[in-house]
């Protein structure tokens, strides 16, 4: 695989990837608002799809019932800006505790996006299930 970001002037980079172009950032119009898309966002959107797209994999494998799944990835940062840990928040409806479980687990090893983060920032999984 091969990606390109470009400026395409100054502060607006579009990135492509095969066919698929994204606007990374973009300047803000005369109102003042802009659509942007900073690279550590683009970056936790893509840690938690690699999640979502592990644990589809898994409980697909697996032959398991999972009806629906929703994965948000939340940051926390220290006073001084260093990203200290993300929580996934996993709603993965149709599966038992015990499935949920044991793919969360699962998880942590095989997805690939996911062992390529610094030791250092800690990665939770959090079950939007587990008290019901």
């Amino acid at each position: 695989m091969q990606v390109h970001v470009k400026e395409m002037k100054p502060h607006e980079w579009i990135g492509s990837c095969g066919n698929n172009q994204i606007m990374i950032r973009q300047q803000a119009d005369s109102s003042g608002s802009a659509s942007l898309n900073r690279p550590f966002d683009l970056w936790m959107m893509s840690l938690a799809f690699a999640v979502a797209e592990s644990i589809r994999s898994y409980a697909t494998e697996k032959a398991w019932d999972l009806q629906s799944l929703q994965v948000d990835a939340v940051d926390e940062v220290s006073d001084q800006g260093k990203l200290l840990y993300v929580t996934f928040h996993i709603t993965a409806a149709g599966l038992q505790k015990e499935e949920r479980d044991e793919v969360f687990s699962a998880v942590r090893t095989t997805c690939t996006l996911l062992r390529l983060v610094n030791k250092e920032i800690e990665m939770y999984f959090a079950d939007r299930l587990a008290n019901e």
